[in-house]
């Protein structure tokens, strides 16, 4: 699935994207790693992206909330 990479800025996200259709939302860490996360609404994915610190955010919202595989 090739899903569109859009730079953010944080220490630990490098990057984030999203497959509507799918509901799956990609995550670039700086340290390499690529996490698809599954079954996540748009709206998360909107407010992850305009949230003042996307770490915290991803931390308190994303992280353990949504099945995720490694991706790439």
């Amino acid at each position: 699935m090739e899903i569109e990479k859009h730079p953010v800025s944080s220490s630990n996200i490098e990057a984030l994207g999203y497959d509507e259709p799918t509901q799956t939302l990609r995550v670039w860490f700086t340290t390499g790693n690529i996490y698809d996360y599954a079954n996540v609404p748009q709206i998360e994915f909107e407010q992850l992206k305009l949230a003042p610190s996307i770490g915290a955010y991803f931390n308190r919202n994303i992280k353990g909330a949504y099945p995720y595989v490694r991706g790439g």
